[in-house]
């Protein structure tokens, strides 16, 4: 699903439940329509099991983008085959989305391959990678349901993420 297109200058947002993101831009790309829908591959560990399997999940669940010039038959689908999707705009007017915005996105679900499980010791320093605190780097303070505490450095907000989202060990 990694349909991104150098051709097409412009795309616009649509949303769909997140349940059905990935499904509904299979269904979309085998009806011939340019789209793109990021998608990183995730280990985890399946409860009650000892079994780890990797599972696909989109990077923005809910979103799909579709060429600017696909939106026409996408409309048409929209309107014959009752998907449950809609288009994003701001004061009635589509929101078009520039190639150079989602190439982020691109990399992101390149060089992401995670992991459920908390593999961080308390105490130690990690680089935040993704997000509004990129960049910086923090303090592991505690963890709790799979997700991590860290405490940035610079300001010394305690934030919670997921790390295989967003921290990596720092050498």
């Amino acid at each position: 699903m990694q349909n991104l297109s150098e051709h097409e200058i412009y795309w616009r947002a649509f949303r769909c439940k997140g349940s059905k993101t990935k499904p509904i831009a299979e269904y979309i790309i085998k009806r011939g329509i340019v789209c793109f829908c990021p998608i990183y591959s995730l280990r985890i560990r399946l409860p009650r099991r000892r079994r780890v399997v990797f599972v696909e999940r989109p990077v923005l669940p809910s979103f799909i983008f579709v060429g600017q010039s696909s939106v026409f038959e996408l409309e048409k689908i929209i309107e014959h085959e009752e998907l449950q999707i809609r288009e994003m705009k701001f004061n009635s007017h589509p929101i078009a989305i520039r190639y150079e915005e989602l190439l982020p996105l691109v990399e992101f679900a390149e060089k992401n391959v995670g992991s459920d499980e908390v593999n961080f010791p308390k105490g130690s320093e990690v680089d935040i990678s993704f997000g509004p605190f990129s960049g910086r780097t923090g303090i592991v303070m505690g963890f709790k349901n799979n997700y991590v505490h860290i405490k940035e450095k610079e300001s010394g907000f305690v934030i919670q993420i997921k790390p295989f989202l967003f921290a990596r060990k720092v050498a």
